[in-house]
Order: structure tokens, then C-alpha cells, then sequence
């Protein structure tokens, strides 16, 4: 284990590894560092290991847990050990078992449910199937935002455990695909997501068996009892779409995304804590440029130490006595030098053959006088852009716009986040669970109007 993290207690242990809570000096911040033992891997089994890190790192979502950093321990084991942050709120496994059967309100599970949907939207669109979702697998924050813990793109966990002939816990989530060996896609995720609502609606597994050749009879038939009556028909029919036993016939995240039951609720929720689009967008941006010049910062920062480093160190001495040119050696650097030009020449004959013909060599394609406009159009476009920006009465006007954020800000509930002085917003105020939480409201909206899921992520303040 690194020197830098302290281990506070082991969270859980299974067959594959453990996974520790644990935290680092001078930061008040928790982390999750899941160990894998792969000494027993073989070296597929490793790389496939390695290559589902690799995918971790490139997950930047409000509802997916955040990766830190990776790296591998030789003793007392060889393990590869993740570091990801930590989930205040613990997991949604855990949140039902103590509610004591009480039943969760029909708005609650569709806060649950909407989040990991978003979740496994991000998933699906970067082509990521996710390999063991259940509630065990759902963490919860305490600010109320839902996250989705790992195990991506890794059916071969799935028939591992269907090779050990034991009935486990993530069984009961397989789809009829897995189960019978078919091929498979993305919609097995709907199909866990359909037995996750229903341990929500329930407090059971829609399929229940003490044995896994019954489990896998009963999965296979597709037969559940109906949840209770105090739920709506349209919930019923959510769960109903998500467990059809064809897959192809199973609806799409997108397509659950855009329910009236799902829309009804994030517009509702959006209403509730007073969503605004400009201004929350605005400091998202804000806040992520803040946290690049920070990361610049500290690069920029590494480079000079490593710099310092490398000047203490004692400079060689180099062998001065000047050596007579071998004349192979030159014979062949002049033969290079040749072949290089006629090359370039090549190359400058092409360009020219290029430019007074305006069919590319091998492409039935031409450039018309249309699409040649259109470049010019685009041209034009970011030419005035970039003129109206040093305009001082744009200056005035996006200054005008980030004063009225302060405003809006008092009006949210979001008064810590404003400057003492000034009244505007202080981006330097707000920590990551704000900066979360705003994310997550601009994912909800822009499902709410039918726009890009990620569209967010783009705005520019000067627009």
C-alpha cells in the first residue's frame, strides 16, 4: 500500500479482493481503495482488468463514482489497487434493508431510479456495458446524489460465477441472455435496472429461487409477482418494459429517459429546488476552469521541483577528444539525404497535381465552390466571435449577466457561494458537493427538454 494513504477499515472483502476506507494527510477527503489480487489472474484475465481501469479513467459523470488514481503492490500480494472517492451516504442495498420493509414513496424510488439511468446513459453512449449492476453496487452521497460504482464491460465476472454452481447475491440481476449463454448487449443493463426497481417497489427479488438451475427456470419465464397497489400503473409498466425477456424488445436508456412518469418527475424536482439554467451552467463552467488552471498549476509546479532535482545532480563529464569522421558512416548519411529529397519532391509534385485538380487521387469526391462557402462562412463566424469578445460593450454585457448570477444565487439558496463585498458569485467558495450537485440539476434538465445529455459540459460563458 502507498505511504500516503492511512487505512481507517477494511469496507468489504469478497473473493476477488478487498476494499478499504481510507485517507491521506492534510486532505479531510475519504477514499475507497478497491484491491484486486491479480497474482492468480492469467494474463488475459489481467489485461482485461487493466483495460476496465483504463475506461474508469476516462468517467468524468455526477452520477458515476469519480476515480482517483491506480497503482500495483508487490508484496504481501501482487495487487492492483483503485482509489476512488468515498460515499458518505454508503450503499442502496444497505439503505433498503433499513428501512424495515417501510415502504420508500413512489417519488423517492423515481429520484433512485432517474439517477442511475443517467449513469448508465453515459455508459451506453462511450459503448460501456456495465457488468454487475445491482443495489449493492449504488451509492448514495448525503447531499441526495446517486452514484454507480464499477464493474464495467466485464461479462466474464458473470460466467465465473455461474461456473462456481453457487447461488450468490448478483445472480438474482442476470438476464435470461447471461443466463442461458446468448449473445448479448447493452440491454442487459435494462434488464437488471427493471429487478432493481422492483427490489425498490418490493423489497424482494422479482426472482427467487434456493437453488440456481430453479432461479435460472424462473428467470427464464419472466414470471413476477405485481408490486403493491399503493404504485402507480405507469411505474408498473416501467418495470414491466425493462423485464421482457427479449432483449430486443426491451426499451433503450434513452427511451426510459424520455417516459412521461420519468419527465414528470425531474421537472417536478427541478421546480422544487428552483433550477436555473444560465446561472447554473454558467458556474459549472466557471468551477471546471478553475479546477484545470489548478491542475496547470501544480503541473507546471512538478516540472520546476523535477527541474531543481535535476540540476543538483552532478554533470557528467564528457569525453572532449574530437574523433575522425568514419567514412561508411558518411557514405550512408549522404545516401539518406538523397532519399529524403526525393521524397520531399515526391510530396511538393503531389501538392501541386492537388491544387490544379480538385478531385483528391483515389476519392470519387469533389470540392465543390459550396462546401469551399461554407468553410468561409465558419471562418467569418469565428472571426466576428473573436472581435465582438475584445467589443467593450460585450465586456460590459457578460459582466452585466455574471451580476445577476449573484442575484439568482441568493434567490437558490446558494448565499455561501456569493462574494462578501461584491454580492456575485465566488467560485472559489464552492467546494466539489455543490459543483456535483449543479451538474446533476443540468443533466435533469436537459433530459427534461430533449437535449444532448452532455450538452453542459460546452457552454461558454461569453455566448
Amino acid at each position: 500500500m502507498k505511504a500516503k494513504y492511512k487505512i481507517i477499515k477494511v469496507l468489504e472483502e469478497d473473493s476477488f479482493g478487498k476494499a478499504y476506507l481510507a485517507s491521506v494527510d492534510n486532505d479531510e477527503k475519504k477514499y475507497v481503495i478497491k484491491q484486486v489480487l491479480i497474482q492468480d489472474m492469467t494474463d488475459q484475465e489481467k489485461k482485461e482488468t487493466l483495460n476496465e481501469v483504463a475506461i474508469l479513467k476516462k468517467l468524468d459523470h455526477p452520477n458515476i463514482i469519480k476515480f482517483k488514481e491506480v497503482f500495483i503492490q508487490r508484496k504481501p500480494v501482487e495487487a492492483l489497487n483503485i482509489v476512488t472517492e468515498y460515499a458518505d451516504g454508503g450503499d442502496l442495498e444497505h439503505k433498503i434493508k433499513d428501512q424495515n420493509k417501510k415502504p420508500f414513496t413512489e417519488e423517492e424510488i423515481l429520484d433512485y431510479f432517474t439517477q442511475i439511468c443517467l449513469a448508465l446513459q453515459h455508459l451506453h453512449k462511450k459503448k460501456i456495458i456495465h457488468g454487475d449492476l445491482k443495489s449493492g453496487n449504488v451509492f448514495l452521497m448525503k447531499n441526495g446524489i446517486v452514484k454507480l460504482g464499477y464493474k464495467f464491460n466485464d461479462i466474464n465476472f458473470m460466467n465465473r460465477c455461474i461456473n462456481m454452481r453457487k447461488l450468490k447475491k448478483y445472480y438474482y440481476y442476470f438476464p435470461p441472455e447471461i443466463i442461458s449463454g446468448k449473445p448479448y448487449n447493452e440491454k442487459i443493463n435494462i434488464w437488471s435496472l427493471g429487478v432493481l426497481l422492483y427490489e425498490l417497489l418490493t423489497f424482494e427479488m422479482p426472482f427467487n429461487a434456493k437453488s440456481l438451475p430453479l432461479l435460472s427456470n424462473k428467470i427464464n419465464k419472466g414470471e413476477y409477482a405485481p408490486p403493491s397497489s399503493k404504485y402507480s400503473s405507469e411505474i408498473k409498466d416501467l418495470l414491466k418494459k425493462c423485464l421482457t425477456l427479449k432483449p430486443e424488445l426491451r426499451p433503450s436508456i434513452d427511451e426510459i429517459l424520455k417516459f412521461p412518469l420519468i419527465k414528470d418527475r425531474i421537472n417536478s424536482k427541478l421546480n422544487e429546488v428552483q433550477y436555473d439554467q444560465d446561472s447554473s451552467k454558467t458556474m459549472v463552467k466557471k468551477y471546471k476552469d478553475k479546477k484545470k488552471e489548478e491542475e496547470k498549476h501544480h503541473h507546471h509546479h512538478h516540472q520546476e521541483e523535477k527541474k531543481e532535482e535535476e540540476n543538483k545532480k552532478p554533470e557528467k563529464t564528457e569525453d572532449k577528444t574530437v574523433k575522425e569522421p568514419n567514412k561508411e558512416e558518411v557514405n550512408k548519411e549522404k545516401k539518406m539525404m538523397n532519399e529524403k529529397n526525393k521524397v520531399s519532391n515526391i510530396f511538393k509534385k503531389n501538392k501541386k497535381d492537388k491544387d490544379s485538380n480538385p478531385t483528391v487521387p483515389g476519392d470519387k469526391k469533389t470540392f465543390t465552390s459550396e462546401s469551399s462557402s461554407s468553410t468561409k462562412k465558419t471562418t467569418e463566424s469565428k472571426t466576428n466571435f473573436l472581435m465582438k469578445r475584445n467589443d467593450p460593450n460585450f465586456q460590459k454585457d457578460k459582466q452585466y449577466k455574471e451580476d445577476e448570477i449573484g442575484k439568482i444565487l441568493n434567490d437558490r439558496g446558494y448565499k455561501d457561494l456569493l462574494d462578501d463585498k461584491s454580492g456575485n458569485f465566488d467560485v472559489n467558495k464552492m467546494s466539489e458537493d455543490q459543483y456535483n450537485q449543479l451538474r446533476l440539476l443540468n443533466y435533469l434538465h436537459n433530459i427534461a427538454n430533449n437535449q444532448e445529455p452532455d450538452s453542459d459540459e460546452e457552454i461558454e460563458l461569453s455566448k
